[in-house]
């Protein structure tokens, strides 16, 4: 090889990609809201990557497992009686004369890290981010050391509250050991406790949970432990919470997902996954949360959330222009907020799977007293496509045409087999 040659082809080798880190800390993360007010906290080129911390909102369920020895957490869950680690919880007010429950009113509970500055995305691009890998953070508590532990709520906002056993009202927390190292993914549950009123250390009384991050006084709660006996739950790391800065306002409320994602709740969104989001502002300012977390099926809700564990995600940060781009094949494409639909659930569809888990396997089924009224016609589920696919197919062929468009997409894993009844979901999980 000529020495010309030799400089010419040494001169197309592509730069290796640029390498970031962001942890998860007081500094590093906000409360409940995206916004296009904040200083970026890292940024990056195109193609390059970055490893991001994440926080669960619910850790202060139990701090013992999942805060305590965790500096970064211990920093975002500070709260004494003179001050919080993160004032700032929600999109709303900071004027205590005005915000009703506490500083940004509750209005979004998300813990969100970053944001992420894109260098040279600007409004109009599209954002494509791949996600590498997806991982649940290892609690730093000796006692549990190496375990990582998530939260699950059945709340007052949720369906379990008003169908609970016994015919009342409660909350109730369930703490679940996660393990993801495996082929085979797990979490058990570990306790439960009612969630009674709680006083918090600003001398403010809760009788629900209606601000984030209030630290449980377990001297005032009874844990029952051995719940779920003999149940392991199969388990997705995701990111329930996803998302770019919207223009719209300076701070947005992280629970409604938008056109630039946020809280899209959807499984499909880990490990080997492909966001595309609009970009709205400069950098595009991306953050990442966590809120369904890990769950066996997330495409939709019986309590409130998922178990909601801590994460720590690696991803490329692609783009910011996409021109030409070629989507992945329609049934692997996803799109989030291009609209809110909500579908009530027939009462008897989680009764019948509550029955299922609670008796032996292969027992005979227990027939539902009382599955609810009946439900219209119009209204009632439909079977799921041959391809599983969340889209129906009526709009399959307009949605490939354009990777992005007004709303967030994703390009997910391919379908995994057939839909599966929950008898038989359960026989297969193991």
């Amino acid at each position: 090889m000529t020495p010309a040659l030799a400089q010419t082809s040494a001169g197309k080798v592509p730069a290796p990609p640029s390498y970031r880190h962001l942890p998860a800390n007081a500094d590093t993360v906000r409360w409940g809201c995206f916004s296009t007010t904040l200083t970026p906290r890292v940024e990056i080129d195109s193609a390059g990557i970055v490893t991001i911390e994440t926080l669960t909102h619910p850790a202060a369920d139990d701090l013992e497992r999942m805060v305590q020895g965790d500096q970064g957490a211990e920093s975002v869950y500070l709260w004494t009686t003179d001050r919080k680690g993160v004032d700032r919880r929600g999109a709303g007010s900071t004027d205590p004369a005005v915000c009703k429950v506490g500083s940004g009113d509750g209005r979004g509970v998300h813990i969100l890290t970053g944001p992420v500055h894109g260098r040279g995305a600007k409004p109009g691009d599209v954002l494509e981010l791949r996600i590498l890998d997806c991982v649940p953070r290892p609690g730093a508590n000796p006692d549990f050391a190496g375990k990582s532990f998530g939260s699950n709520a059945a709340a007052w906002w949720g369906y379990h509250y008003n169908d609970m056993p016994g015919g009342s009202k409660r909350e109730v927390i369930t703490i679940y050991r996660v393990d993801a190292t495996g082929d085979k993914s797990r979490a058990k549950a570990v306790c439960n406790f009612r969630w009674g009123p709680q006083t918090d250390p600003f001398r403010v009384t809760r009788p629900t949970i209606d601000y984030p991050g209030g630290p449980v006084d377990h001297a005032l709660t009874d844990f029952t432990f051995n719940v779920l006996k003999g149940i392991r739950i199969p388990i997705r790391p995701y990111f329930g919470t996803l998302g770019v800065a919207p223009a719209e306002a300076d701070f947005v409320d992280s629970v409604p997902p938008s056109h630039t994602g946020g809280n899209v709740d959807k499984w499909p969104i880990g490990k080997g996954a492909i966001m595309y989001s609009p970009v709205s502002v400069e950098g595009a300012l991306l953050s990442v949360g966590v809120d369904f977390g890990i769950t066996p099926v997330a495409d939709g809700n019986w309590g409130v959330h998922a178990i909601v564990p801590c994460h720590r995600k690696e991803g490329h940060l692609l783009g910011p222009r996409l021109i030409g781009a070629r989507p992945p094949p329609f049934r692997t494409m996803a799109r989030h907020g291009g609209g809110l639909r909500r579908v009530r659930l027939p009462q008897g569809c989680p009764r019948d799977m509550a029955d299922i888990l609670g008796r032996p396997r292969n027992a005979p089924a227990v027939p539902v007293a009382d599955a609810g009224p009946a439900v219209p016609a119009d209204r009632q589920a439909r079977p799921c496509p041959p391809d599983c696919s969340p889209v129906p197919k009526a709009r399959r062929r307009t949605e490939r045409s354009v990777p992005g468009g007004r709303g967030t997409r994703h390009a997910a894993h391919p379908p995994q087999g057939p839909c599966q009844s929950p008898e038989s979901f359960i026989k297969a999980s193991g």
